[in-house]
């Protein structure tokens, strides 16, 4: 569970020349055209190449390759399904004897296969270190990692504070991403526990009679969406400038609190409001679906903007999604049904600037796919360009409405490549 991915694509130094000819060879041909031959291309800048080992290969090779040759290369055009598997490193899985007990050339595929038996081996050996039912935090700290022993090998874990309804374990994790993300809304649990009456207050006011809004988006019921807020807000309030950092100790949790406590009310009044004007957003553009006399013409902007909303409109997502961009969702939304509006006028250019957006959309999905959620959310940059997307949908879609910054499909692009 400790082995990165980026050094493996690499494998050794007497493949790694036909291993970039074949990736090349994957590309599109609009861009592969301009690579030939590809063999002499791969000389050139081979050099330069192995002294990027510290990123991934697929990365590195694409940035060389655009600045030596012209070539802008996303990582959505490398198409991996086209390699020879023997490209792949072949991974051995090994017992504490040495024994063989798997293999394969598919490092997520055997992290999945295996991690509920990582899981299940570190709460065996970790037993001095969880605790369960935590409704305060009673305790000394919690250690950014630990070392434990498991037979002649020693196994690093990540402790944190796993939020469970209205209280707090302290679990063991085997990825310190997964570790830190969990951790923080633990630690917002136990928080909320700690504010009491100020706490109970805001909970009971909060999305009054609301509840037919709710009903529009899949976020769960008035209670669970109050909480939400509630945690975000703590967040913000509480441990925005720790953001960076992982709350070990009861003195640092408790001055986080009492810095922020006087704001809890105000804050998670902002959510509210915001989050009802985007329900009347999202019942204007059901309403506008629903009455209009061109129902065949809205069919695939429609189903696009419900993709839309349900990638933005899921349980928890209050809590996710940071302020700056959680208090643009009504002027996404507005944007949305601007397109529903116009779109019978202009149904070809629309189709063209859907298509910009699901390309863009495309790399954050697959990105998403192998990098996992934990990474994405504490990742800056990464959520810079998912947002980015939504402002590109303004500037396509409902220019009027104006953008939050400068944005196109190159800025896009060039924000991309600050991912790694």
């Amino acid at each position: 569970h400790q082995v990165e991915a980026a050094p493996l694509e690499w494998l050794v130094p007497g493949l790694l020349r036909e291993k970039c000819i074949a990736l090349i060879k994957t590309l599109p041909k609009t861009k592969r055209r301009n690579l030939v031959p590809v063999p002499d291309h791969v000389d050139r800048i081979l050099g330069e190449l192995v002294s990027k080992k510290n990123a991934s290969l697929n990365q590195s090779l694409g940035d060389v390759l655009s600045r030596q040759a012209g070539v802008t290369i996303d990582a959505a055009d490398w198409q991996m399904d086209k390699l020879d598997t023997f490209y792949f490193a072949n991974i051995v899985l090994v017992d504490a004897v040495e024994k063989i007990i798997d293999q394969g050339r598919d490092l997520a595929a055997l992290r999945a296969k295996y991690k509920a038996k990582v899981q299940t081996t570190l709460q065996q050996i970790g037993n001095d270190v969880e605790r369960q039912g935590l409704l305060k935090w009673d305790f000394d700290r919690v250690p950014a990692s630990v070392d434990l022993d498991r037979g002649a090998v020693k196994v690093k874990a990540y402790p944190a504070l796993v939020r469970k309804k209205n209280n707090a374990d302290i679990q063991l994790f085997d990825n310190p991403n997964e570790a830190r993300v969990a951790h923080v809304k633990g630690t917002c649990q136990l928080a909320l526990n700690e504010l009491g009456q100020t706490a109970k207050y805001a909970r009971k006011q909060l999305l009054t009679g609301k509840d037919i809004g709710l009903a529009l988006v899949s976020i769960g019921t008035r209670e669970q969406v109050a909480n939400d807020i509630l945690l975000a807000t703590i967040r913000r309030a509480c441990f925005s400038s720790e953001r960076d950092q992982f709350i070990e100790s009861k003195d640092v949790f408790m001055q986080c609190i009492g810095t922020g406590k006087a704001d809890i009310v105000a804050m998670a009044t902002e959510y509210e409001q915001i989050l009802v004007k985007c329900l009347a957003e999202i019942l204007s553009i059901k309403k506008r679906v629903k009455s209009s006399k061109n129902a065949l013409a809205l069919a695939l902007p429609f189903g696009d903007v419900q993709k839309q909303l349900d990638a933005i409109f899921q349980p928890g997502f209050i809590f996710d999604t940071p302020w700056r961009w959680f208090e643009q969702l009504p002027r996404y939304l507005g944007a949305a049904n601007q397109r529903l509006e116009k779109v019978a006028q202009k149904p070809r250019a629309d189709q063209v600037s859907a298509d910009i957006v699901a390309e863009a959309w495309a790399r954050h999905e697959e990105r998403l796919k192998q990098r996992g959620e934990a990474e994405y959310l504490l990742d800056d940059n990464w959520q810079q360009y998912r947002w980015m997307i939504e402002e590109l949908r303004v500037s396509l879609f409902a220019q009027t409405l104006k953008t939050l910054m400068p944005v196109s499909e190159k800025r896009l692009k060039k924000q991309w490549a600050l991912l790694g």
